[in-house]
């Protein structure tokens, strides 16, 4: 899970350690671990504690607050800024440069192949039952 959606009238959120806690009419319904959210929308009636728009901006987790008939962004929360933009630009030099783009474009490719590999023959002791398909796979990608 990446994005919760709350929408359901007089819901409330508290922050409970590293989770939101989600409470209907008084009563505790269930709670979400922060680190799996990369957002949060809120559509209706939904009641928070300040302490929650502050963990969520800690954690980089995006709010968005939508009205409840029209469905209309009404309020967005953004997580702290990080270095995106200037990895973007640097990304972009890099495939600029014919000098450099060919051999990380190649080293990536390894990398990539190399923790596939790794997963699959991880794989191999926990699922006997594919063990055949997941000795073919490791072997095609050698």
């Amino acid at each position: 899970m990446n994005c919760l959606y709350l929408d359901r009238k007089n819901l409330e959120i508290r922050l409970d350690g590293q989770a939101l806690a989600l409470y209907e009419e008084g009563a505790r319904k269930g709670s979400v671990p922060l680190h799996l959210l990369e957002r949060v929308v809120m559509r209706g009636n939904v009641q928070l504690e300040s302490r929650v728009l502050g963990a969520l901006s800690a954690r980089n987790i995006g709010l968005l607050v939508l009205s409840g008939r029209s469905s209309e962004a009404t309020a967005m929360l953004a997580g702290r800024p990080h270095n995106e933009s200037s990895r973007r630009l640097g990304q972009y030099r890099v495939s600029l440069d014919d000098d450099l783009r060919a051999p990380l474009a190649h080293w990536l490719v390894l990398v990539k192949v190399r923790a596939q590999k790794r997963l699959l023959r991880e794989a191999l002791p926990v699922s006997a039952d594919l063990r055949h398909a997941l000795t073919v796979a490791v072997q095609r990608l050698d």
